[in-house]
């Protein structure tokens, strides 16, 4: 992962975590890191919008195969 957009791939990371957090407490969601990461595999393109435009097509693959493995992972 280049590193100059290490900063954006980890505040999704973060968001991902509040709003999982949030959705078991306050909407009596089962926690899942399984559904966790999934939902990471969906936001990556939305997320990397933040990105510049050429730079936008090789995060995505990135970040995407870190969440595909590690739901593979988990299963």
């Amino acid at each position: 992962m280049p590193k100059e957009h290490s900063v954006v791939f980890f505040s999704l990371c973060f968001w991902l975590l509040w709003t999982h957090r949030n959705g078991v407490i306050f909407d009596g969601k089962a926690p899942s890191l399984y559904q966790l990461f999934l939902t990471g595999l969906d936001s990556t393109t939305v997320w990397a919008q933040r990105l510049p435009k050429d730079e936008i097509q090789p995060n995505v693959l990135v970040w995407n195969l870190i969440f595909r493995e590690a739901c593979r992972l988990l299963e």
